[in-house]
């Protein structure tokens, strides 16, 4: 089963597989761990995108191109972005 970089619900975060499954794109690190810490950061009320799926996606599909050396990590993050907003535009979400 395809699982994302996290987890969307928080009594996944119980799940040890999941959360000890290596990351390729960070060199086999149990990475979820890490966001797991970091999640406690994020201020209440803040909203993920309607379509986190599609940024995930992207996410998934540019960074490792960042991390072979075959483009700068600025470059993905700009390739990402300019294809959220494109997506976002097609289905009728004005960007600012």
């Amino acid at each position: 089963m395809r699982s994302g970089l996290f987890p969307v619900l928080r009594q996944n975060l119980d799940d040890a597989a999941l959360m000890d499954e290596p990351l390729p794109f960070l060199g086999g690190q149990a990475g979820r761990r890490v966001f797991a810490e970091s999640m406690e950061l994020i201020p209440e009320g803040y909203q993920w995108s309607p379509f986190q799926g599609f940024v995930q996606g992207e996410f998934e599909e540019k960074f490792p191109v960042a991390a072979a050396g075959q483009s700068t990590m600025l470059e993905s993050l700009d390739a990402v972005q300019k294809a959220v907003v494109d997506y976002a535009s097609v289905q009728g979400f004005t960007v600012s």
